[in-house]
């Protein structure tokens, strides 16, 4: 997910929504995603996954949490049930003013309860649209009909065609020290130690990178 988002222009980081009580958080996100309306990076050759629907200029934001060995698609419940978590959220962000912060955190909660074909969304005129997405990096495919979700077979595909070309880039070197990517590195290993045509497979990569953690 972090690899997908950063790959599509966002800046990320996970964020713990503190708690007031001692030995306590009230809930965490794996990412919080930042993307400026003017990020480009031509050089690349691949532009933004139409997945994301990243058309018009605006500073999108992304509140995201991954979901694994089977759980639901829901967004956690300290979101879901508790306001002033979510205000705590988008406080943290930074891009709406205290007017703003009402508005917005109700009308995402609401839509937070509910099952939603599009994820929960809030544009404000002023060109800033935040977004809660839901990732299942274990599931391969998306079903009709079923609350949105990004899945590994939207991950990998995307990820594959920016780091593994089909055609050597002249504005481009896809071949450098890995290391550059920090906590990414395995991933990006993984992706480009496969064959042509292959595109890999979220289950096969975590077999891959815990094998390799066993020292095995």
């Amino acid at each position: 997910m972090r690899l997908y988002l950063r790959l599509n222009g966002f800046f990320v980081t996970p964020l713990i929504v503190h708690s007031s009580e001692f030995g306590k958080t009230k809930t965490e996100l794996d990412a919080v995603g930042i993307r400026m309306p003017f990020h480009a990076q031509p050089d690349r050759q691949v532009g933004f996954d139409p997945l994301l629907e990243l058309i018009e200029p605006k500073i999108e934001v992304v509140l995201c949490e991954v979901k694994s060995r089977g759980e639901k698609g829901h967004f956690n419940p300290a979101l879901t049930d508790n306001l002033s978590a979510l205000q705590y959220v988008l406080r943290w962000v930074g891009a709406f003013s205290a007017q703003e912060l009402d508005e917005v955190s109700i009308s995402l909660q609401k839509q937070l309860k509910l099952p939603q074909k599009k994820p929960p969304t809030v544009v404000l005129e002023r060109g800033v649209r935040v977004r809660c997405l839901i990732f299942k990096p274990e599931t391969d495919r998306r079903y009709d009909g079923r609350p949105f979700f990004i899945c590994g077979g939207d991950l990998l595909p995307y990820i594959h065609s920016c780091l593994v070309p089909e055609a050597t880039r002249n504005t481009c070197a896809t071949t450098y020290d890995l290391t550059s990517w920090g906590r990414d590195e395995p991933i990006v290993k993984y992706v480009k130690s496969l064959k042509t045509g292959n595109l890999g497979r979220m289950k096969d990569m975590y077999k891959q990178l815990l094998g390799k953690l066993d020292g095995k």
